[in-house]
């Protein structure tokens, strides 16, 4: 069986890309199956995720389709029929069985080059508003895979499936013993996760900074301020008087096995609320602050949390509005309220949806058969 796997761009496609991969793997390793995996779509440091789990890679042009005016978009238009042209040649060469795709930069054009050759398409749309790339392809897929029932309206109802979010295996895989030992934290103490996504959140960062002294007084602080981000930051933060540096911990980005166990020690997670983040906090249980990104396409970061904090899981601040002292409010009346923070984990974990990355691979296995 031969699977071409497309989209990416930033962590909150491939990341995705990759649950599903491991579970083809597995399926096709118990049921006795080959398999074989490739990537197809634009260049990017969050592709090397999938080159780790045995997706051999080929690069095309990016040709971002855009809502809005760019002088960019006429070098795209230029490029068009080269990197069309480019995605025929890789898929007639590498003919799979099946596509999968996650939506992304150049995912639609790889879904077009797919139909033209009869080739099975099966597309997945983790956000709550429908990126431009997934809407389009969906009159060519086969089955449009959702992650929350929000998005059925821009899909065609009859093969269009709630499934959740795919996550990867190394959410699941946390060593409860040795977290508090990896990050050098005191079990007595709350624990405050900051992460702004794969990329890091400037805006976050700017508005934690104020505050740090009172946060590291009270709590153990993990915070993952984004790798392009760490030096300037630590050179910042080392002039910030009164921070309790035994208690503040600062990374520029952490591994899968290293995320996993900073959620399992957290008693509360503030992140911006991209579908990847919301779908992990739902499954670990984790009561959450969500800082919607304003610009994301479509506002879906905002419509994503809200939708998600509905039953209490997650409180939601937007941020043109959200000051230093409003957030440190937000965050000192969760962590000094346990029993709020129960009932958080509580609804967060009713929302979970763990199979997601399974339920797409026995399907993209079915039409790779």
């Amino acid at each position: 069986m031969r699977v071409l796997l497309t989209g990416g761009g930033t962590g909150g496609h491939t990341y995705p890309l990759i649950a599903v991969s491991q579970q083809l793997k597995l399926i096709s390793q118990q049921n006795n199956l080959p398999l074989e995996l490739f990537y197809l779509g634009v260049d990017g440091s969050s592709q090397k995720g999938l080159s780790s789990i045995g997706a051999k890679p080929y690069f095309i042009f990016s040709l971002k389709l855009r809502r809005y005016f760019s002088i960019k978009t006429i070098w795209d238009f230029i490029k068009a029929p080269f990197g069309f042209c480019q995605i025929l040649f890789w898929l007639y060469s590498l003919m799979p069985d099946v596509i999968f795709s996650k939506g992304g930069p150049a995912s639609f054009f790889v879904v077009l080059a797919g139909w033209f050759y009869r080739i099975p398409v099966i597309i997945h749309e983790s956000d709550t508003v429908a990126g431009l790339n997934n809407r389009l392809s969906a009159r060519f897929a086969k089955k449009v895979f959702i992650a929350f029932d929000g998005a059925k309206s821009y899909f065609p109802l009859k093969k269009t499936i709630t499934v959740g979010n795919p996550l990867r295996q190394g959410i699941f895989q946390i060593d409860q013993a040795s977290t508090h030992s990896l990050f050098k934290i005191q079990a007595a103490t709350p624990v405050l996760l900051i992460a702004g996504g794969s990329q890091g959140a400037q805006f976050i960062n700017e508005k934690i900074k104020p505050i740090l002294m009172e946060l590291s007084q009270k709590y153990q602080v993990i915070h993952i301020c984004g790798q392009d981000n760490y030096e300037a930051y630590q050179g910042q933060i080392s002039q910030e008087k009164g921070l309790n540096l035994t208690s503040y911990h600062l990374y520029g980005s952490l591994d899968e096995s290293q995320m996993s166990a900073a959620y399992a020690i957290a008693n509360l997670v503030v992140a911006r609320s991209g579908a990847g983040t919301i779908f992990e906090l739902a499954y670990l249980a984790k009561p959450a602050i969500l800082i919607p990104l304003p610009d994301a396409a479509g506002d879906h970061q905002k419509i994503n949390a809200y939708d998600y904090s509905q039953n209490g899981a997650a409180v939601v601040l937007e941020q043109p509005n959200l000051t230093e002292n409003i957030l440190l409010q937000r965050i000192t009346a969760l962590l000094d309220d346990p029993q709020r923070l129960i009932l958080m984990a509580q609804a967060a974990k009713q929302f979970a949806k763990p199979e997601a990355a399974l339920k797409i691979a026995q399907e993209t296995l079915q039409y790779a058969t």
